[in-house]
């Protein structure tokens, strides 16, 4: 039968992760004795576009400002990319002002690493939709066919995840509750603007790209964002 996941809802691995990449850049680029670190927390809505396909996104971040140039960020975005499929990507981020922390409005780049990890509903009838033709999929299999409504399935999942769902079918599925994980090394670029209409105030509209990789094969995510916190 096929594996499936027993992992947890909320990420935990991806929340440990993000914790230590902060904690590892605030340790290099600590700011002097003298200067004050400012923090924001903020939610985050908004669209993930894959190639023509585009879907709401929703999370939240926990930034801190270690210069007027600097500033470490922790984030984690859940995205439903329809189809039975949702993803949870979980970072940690270093974010660049292009303007000194003073101006009202400060453009700014940010890198960034961690985990992504994407959750198929194997037991649902939209994953009968496919994006794979079933010639594509069968020269993917080494020649061998699968059963009608698995290879349509299957075919209904990106490339990047249906080869590797293939490697653990071993007989026929079955059942509503079935669940397919794929938790993925990922690096995130992107660009926006930090908005501080008011004192305490921040707004943050952004564009960023996911890189996921395994095995020498990635695929990329794009996200447009708007996010809105306190910061103190």
């Amino acid at each position: 039968m096929m594996q499936t996941s027993t992992t947890p809802r909320i990420d935990r691995h991806g929340v440990t992760i993000v914790t230590m990449l902060a904690l590892a850049l605030m340790g290099t680029c600590a700011p002097t004795a003298q200067a004050q670190v400012r923090a924001s927390i903020s939610g985050i809505g908004g669209v993930s576009a894959v190639s023509s396909d585009i879907h709401g996104a929703v999370g939240g971040r926990l930034t801190f400002d270690l210069s007027p140039r600097l500033a470490v960020e922790g984030s984690v975005i859940y995205t439903d990319e329809g189809r039975a499929t949702s993803a949870l990507a979980s970072e940690g981020r270093l974010l660049v002002s292009l303007l000194p922390s003073a101006r009202r409005v400060r453009p700014f780049a940010a890198v960034g690493l961690g985990i992504y990890r994407a959750r198929f509903d194997m037991g649902s009838r939209a994953l009968m939709t496919g994006r794979i033709d079933a010639a594509t999929l069968t020269r993917m299999m080494g020649g061998y066919g699968l059963p009608g409504d698995v290879t349509r399935m299957m075919s209904a999942m990106p490339q990047f995840y249906a080869s590797r769902a293939m490697a653990t079918f071993d007989g026929p599925m079955g059942g509503n509750s079935m669940r397919q994980t794929f938790t993925d090394p990922a690096v995130s670029l992107g660009g926006g603007l930090t908005l501080t209409p008011v004192d305490h105030v921040v707004l943050s509209p952004e564009a960023r790209v996911y890189v996921v990789t395994r095995g020498g094969r990635s695929r990329t995510t794009g996200m447009f964002t708007m996010g809105a916190g306190y910061r103190w």
